[in-house]
């Protein structure tokens, strides 16, 4: 139901509405339950068990009655659903700020500045933050309108609410914080889960057609299709490899499925540098492959593949515009490990941020290319399945290193490998 909302472009303060009522729908009935029996409940513990000097009953069914809907089946609602968000927070308001306020304002007693407190951190759980704002500011001064028509001339300065406004300001002002940082939390999580559908979609377009194209081929020579299934068997391999990669990013066990077999990195690079989608000619010839040696892992080669072009991506991608850009694929030895060194000479990142590089989601402050930060932490998983690392060094205006240390391949089975 609620997925059927138009949202108007450029309006983020309605999208925030409209969110808010869409997250708000799988809760109405509960909440419906406190509004349509706490507000008659209440009036029993104010006006007999707890005596208050004002309390109406009136007043209490009214807005018992507002909630009423929020009980009725979903086929009820369905006519009704494109005003579902105005009188969700409609009646939030007026039974929240608007009702606590009042009910304070007439009673100045403590169990009623307490009870205010407690509607304004439920009005910050349910709307969304800058509206919640507003719907305080709104109730609270229709309330204190009604409150001043009753009482003409009322001295409020030694009222309880004027003593307690530094409690309510530190609690409302603490929750607003809260509700923002949630709120910017959900919407990094939503451009994430955007950006891998998209990022889906590029890398299985790239199989996708080439099973196509071979296929299509196929059709026009059918006497070619032996010679052409290597190829159909490799791209669906490369298929199959990819979805186990996106499933590994929220559970990296997976990694453990694949047999790995021994894997020469030059071929991985050359595989890679060759299926990389430059977007000009210019891009392509920014590759420099400098590997003094060959070595081999143990691994899956097109898995492998994946983790050059990854940092290919990112080495493009924030860096790829500045003059004399280029990158570098060379290796390196150490006494217990292999190392594939990517390397470019971009913008680098800066000392602040090197810790977070490698956590899931996380892109870099001020970043405006779309990524899904799962790129490097990826990476990451892969080289922890293979028993080796991911490194990284860079340094602001000189370039990033990214180095795939992998340990060292046994002796004995490297040469039968060669042989």
């Amino acid at each position: 139901m609620m997925g059927s909302f138009q949202r108007p472009s450029g309006a983020p303060m309605l999208d925030a509405v409209l969110d808010s009522a869409i997250d708000a729908w799988p809760a109405r009935i509960c909440v419906g339950l406190m509004g349509v029996l706490g507000f008659p409940l209440f009036y029993v513990v104010w006006k007999y068990l707890e005596p208050q000097p004002y309390e109406s009953l009136a007043l209490r069914l009214a807005l018992a009655a507002l909630f009423l809907p929020f009980l009725a089946p979903r086929s009820w609602l369905e006519p009704l659903r494109r005003y579902w968000p105005w009188y969700w927070h409609g009646t939030l308001l007026l039974a929240l700020p608007f009702f606590f306020m009042f009910m304070a304002l007439e009673n100045d007693t403590t169990q009623w500045a307490l009870s205010y407190l407690t509607a304004l951190m439920f009005t910050v759980v349910l709307a969304p933050a800058a509206l919640a704002a507003v719907m305080v500011i709104a109730g609270g001064a229709a309330a204190l309108l009604l409150h001043l028509a009753r009482h003409p001339g009322a001295d409020l300065s030694q009222h309880v609410m004027v003593d307690a406004w530094p409690v309510m300001l530190f609690a409302f002002g603490g929750g607003l914080i809260l509700n923002l940082a949630v709120a910017q939390h959900k919407r990094r999580r939503t451009e994430a889960l955007l950006s891998v559908a998209g990022f889906v979609a590029h890398e299985l377009r790239t199989p996708l057609s080439a099973i196509e194209m071979q296929l299509d081929a196929c059709a026009h020579a059918p006497q070619r299709l032996a010679e052409r299934l290597p190829m159909l068997q490799r791209e669906t391999r490369r298929a199959h490899v990819f979805i186990d990669m996106l499933l590994a990013s929220v559970q990296p066990t997976r990694l453990q499925a694949h047999q790995h077999q021994p894997v020469s990195i030059a071929q991985v690079v050359r595989n890679a540098v060759q299926r990389y989608p430059y977007a000009n000619e210019h891009q392509r010839r920014a590759v420099r492959i400098q590997m003094a040696d060959d070595f081999v892992v143990e691994g899956v080669e097109i898995l492998l593949e994946h983790l050059v072009l990854n940092l290919m991506k990112n080495a493009y991608t924030h860096g790829g515009g500045l003059p004399g850009f280029c990158i570098t694929i060379s290796t390196e030895t150490r006494p217990a490990a292999h190392v594939l060194v990517v390397a470019d000479n971009g913008r680098g990142i800066d000392e602040h941020e090197l810790p977070r590089v490698l956590q899931r989601y996380y892109r870099g402050q001020g970043s405006t290319a779309l990524g899904s930060g799962l790129g490097l932490s990826f990476c990451q998983d892969v080289m922890r399945s293979l028993g080796g690392n991911l490194e990284v060094e860079s340094s602001t205006r000189r370039g990033t290193s990214m180095k795939l240390v992998f340990p060292r391949f046994p002796a004995d089975q490297a040469a039968r490998t060669a042989a």
